[in-house]
């Protein structure tokens, strides 16, 4: 520690780091929030651990540009996503069962239930069935209802419906995605017949 010339009262100091121990490392752990259209809502990352299955991309790929910047001097990534809403088929979807004959609860229950989000909820599990997803494999689908506005038009009176889709191997080495936009007349079985096939033809599976 030096001592310097005052020109106000009190203490001045200067301090001077000791030398570095080369052993040390200067990696550590970095938290970042991304809006991301795959992944969990936390997901830890490690120095040199592949990024397919978690995050669904290959870490050169552009969409992980920042992961792929802050890696390369951290150890550990704490990755928030933005827009969790975004992943699991029918995820957050309340189901009640109750006996047919009791009109009085059925019509309170009524009040409560949505039938855009039952159409988008059942638009999603159907994927989830027709695909073949499980618990071992990477498979994601968000169903929304989307206005002519939202896709750059003016007009704010024909609504569609538009599926967002992928599936891959249980590994993580093969992924495809899908978007479909349909008519809010269109046959729900339709949309996700097309989505599947798409899919299907993109990882080149009969």
């Amino acid at each position: 520690m030096a001592i310097v010339k005052q020109i106000l009262p009190g203490v001045y100091a200067n301090i001077i780091a000791g030398d570095r121990d080369a052993a040390l490392s200067a990696r550590g752990t970095v938290a970042m929030a991304l809006d991301l259209d795959w992944g969990a809502p936390l997901t830890t990352l490690l120095r040199g651990n592949s990024t397919i299955a978690p995050l669904g991309y290959d870490l050169t790929d552009p969409k992980l540009k920042l992961v792929r910047e802050v890696m390369q001097n951290a150890g550990t990534l704490l990755l928030y996503r933005l827009n969790a809403k975004k992943g699991q088929p029918a995820q957050g979807t309340l189901a009640l069962e109750l006996r047919a004959d009791n009109a009085e609860l059925m019509a309170k229950l009524d009040a409560l239930s949505d039938e855009k989000t039952n159409l988008c909820a059942g638009i999603e599990r159907e994927f989830l069935k027709r695909i073949g997803g499980n618990c071992h494999l990477p498979v994601a689908a968000y169903c929304d209802i989307v206005s002519e506005k939202d896709r750059g038009n003016d007009s704010n009176k024909n609504n569609r419906l538009k599926l967002l889709a992928m599936f891959g191997s249980e590994d993580g080495k093969q992924l495809a995605r899908t978007e479909q936009v349909w008519d809010m007349t269109s046959d729900r079985n339709d949309i996700v017949e097309r989505a599947v096939r798409d899919i299907r033809y993109k990882l080149e599976i009969d």
